[in-house]
């Protein structure tokens, strides 16, 4: 519901149009929405530790919550602008704001409802960094596992983000001591890794053998691209028809090639996602 109110406004704002890409309208305004709530996500962070007596934060953890803010740039550069960005906020904020991400912690007031000291009245709350952690970690499994727009090849860039996110996320983590057991080697790993197996993803080997392929295969297709724009545009008695055929393979090449490339975003987000969950039940 809050990604549709956020995907109406984002359409009412017309952003979507600042946005010079391949990408349908549609995809556009579901890729900006899902950035758009992580965008609020992180403010309510960097705003819910700044409450709780951090002035400064732990560099990684402060270049996570940059990552949630800002992170939308790397996908699409255009909203590096400072006026698209800054109206993309505005939107957000006006939609999102109200979210309470936080128990007890209001976005506009900036300090805990159990409490009206100001930040620099009290030492940093150690524990509120694990809380700020774990609510991100929250919402990003959500949407790893639960969100139809991230289930689907045409949003690729938000999937990667994701993905992305969720790596950061595990850096905090295990530099703050909250992963038990690390991630090299584990017992969670192998169970991952097998589970990944049987389905035939893997065939058994490991993860780097599955970037290869894919490599590999992204390799292959710009070759028949480069090859099938080179045969249709020398073919004898070229025309509109040719040049039209070449339109519609190397779309088809390209569609091709995004799926295998969602394939591979979502594949392995899922399975960082499930290996956190075994981790949590087995803790």
């Amino acid at each position: 519901l809050v990604q549709k109110q956020l995907q109406r406004a984002i359409h009412g704002e017309k952003i979507w149009s600042r946005l010079s890409t391949s990408e349908s309208i549609e995809v556009l305004k579901r890729d900006l929405a899902i950035f758009g709530f992580f965008i609020a996500l992180g403010r309510s962070a960097k705003s819910f530790l700044a409450a709780n007596g951090f002035d400064k934060i732990n560099e990684r953890i402060d270049s996570f919550i940059r990552f949630l803010i800002g992170g939308c740039v790397l996908y699409y550069p255009q909203l590096s602008s400072v006026n698209s960005y800054e109206l993309y906020v505005e939107v957000v904020c006006e939609v999102l704001d109200w979210l309470p991400f936080y128990p007890g912690y209001s976005n506009n007031s900036g300090r805990s409802s159990h409490g009206h000291k100001s930040k620099s009245e009290f030492p940093p709350n150690t524990e509120a960094l694990a809380q700020a952690l774990d609510v991100c970690s929250r919402w990003i499994t959500i949407f790893i596992e639960h969100s139809k727009w991230v289930d689907s090849s045409s949003n690729v860039k938000a999937a990667r983000f994701l993905l992305k996110g969720h790596d950061k996320l595990q850096d905090c983590k295990q530099e703050l001591g909250l992963l038990k057991d690390g991630f090299v080697g584990s017992q969670t790993d192998k169970h991952v890794m097998s589970t990944e197996a049987d389905f035939g993803v893997w065939g058994g080997e490991d993860p780097d053998s599955f970037d290869r392929a894919l490599e590999s295969v992204e390799d292959t297709l710009l070759r028949l691209e480069k090859l099938l724009l080179d045969m249709h545009v020398s073919s004898i008695g070229s025309g509109k028809e040719h040049l039209r055929g070449a339109c519609s393979d190397l779309e088809k090449i390209r569609k091709l090639k995004k799926e295998a490339e969602f394939l591979e975003v979502s594949f392995r987000a899922k399975a960082a996602s499930f290996q956190e969950t075994d981790k949590s039940a087995g803790s």
